[in-house]
């Protein structure tokens, strides 16, 4: 029985979200184990903190795309650079937004010492 291209989509997008979580989860363990300035008391905490990730990125570029549709329209250069500026700027202050929604509900059960360097990386990741 051949697949319809809908069973497929959703296919696709499952193990893409997987393969994602799983990449996440990898690289929040690896800064964990090699890393002093991170701490987590387990595994499941790791991969609640890899799945949020996954969630609010998702919410991130959603948004990021929004905005940008709004000056896509726009025929002229300036808004072309409005949309760049404003893109850039949304996906740069959700890095700080993530950390904080993360430090809530799982206060007691990770560290993050050092602000400025997590926050380094958080940028660059």
């Amino acid at each position: 029985m051949p697949l319809s291209s809908k069973t497929h989509s959703k296919d696709m997008l499952f193990i893409g979200y997987t393969l994602a979580v799983l990449v996440d989860l990898v690289i929040i363990n690896l800064f964990n184990e090699y890393w002093d300035y991170i701490t987590i008391n387990s595994f499941t905490i790791s991969l609640f903190a890899a799945i949020l990730m996954q969630v609010l990125l998702k919410l991130t570029f959603a948004l990021e795309h929004q905005i940008g549709e709004h000056f896509k329209k726009k025929d002229r250069l300036r808004p072309k650079i409005i949309r760049v500026v404003v893109s850039y700027s949304i996906v740069v202050a959700s890095k700080f937004v993530i950390l904080d929604i993360f430090r809530a509900p799982l206060k007691t059960l990770y560290s993050l010492r050092g602000f400025l360097k997590c926050k380094v990386v958080q940028v660059f990741y």
